[in-house]
């Protein structure tokens, strides 16, 4: 959603800048941010915003967050892009046909994602793929 897409793109800066200490600090406070328009109804103010600025506020997201993502393929050559690029068309494929032929009552993006990473897996010997450990440290402190 728009408001996920926001917070996406204001938290992965602020985390790489100041490390993960401050991720917390910083969904409490959005959190709370949130409890106090919700007590205070600021919400219904939303519809004052033409639909038109709000279509291109999330589109602009897109554009941030695709933006972001396409770093990750600089580097990639031979067969690891081709498989990095299969995978990518693959998940786009299923999170459109999902809805259409499967189901609507679990989201597309979310089944497509478990798809893919259970495929991966399961072929990781097979597959030269960069995880998200190759990528950077998961490990707690």
């Amino acid at each position: 959603s728009g408001a996920a897409g926001a917070t996406a793109v204001v938290i992965a800066p602020l985390v790489s800048q100041k490390g993960v200490e401050y991720l917390f600090a910083c969904c409490v406070l959005c959190g709370g941010i949130q409890v106090i328009a919700g007590v205070l109804r600021l919400g219904k103010f939303i519809r004052l915003v033409p639909q038109p600025v709000m279509l291109g506020f999330v589109n602009g997201l897109a554009i941030v967050i695709g933006k972001s993502q396409l770093e990750h393929f600089h580097g990639l050559s031979g067969a690891a892009l081709g498989v990095t690029v299969g995978l990518t068309a693959v998940t786009m494929a299923l999170i459109k046909l999902i809805p259409k032929y499967v189901t609507k009552k679990v989201p597309s993006p979310l089944m497509a994602i478990a798809s893919l990473t259970a495929l991966t897996q399961v072929f990781s010997a097979q597959l030269d793929v960069k995880t998200i450990g190759d990528i950077s440290s998961v490990a707690g402190s």
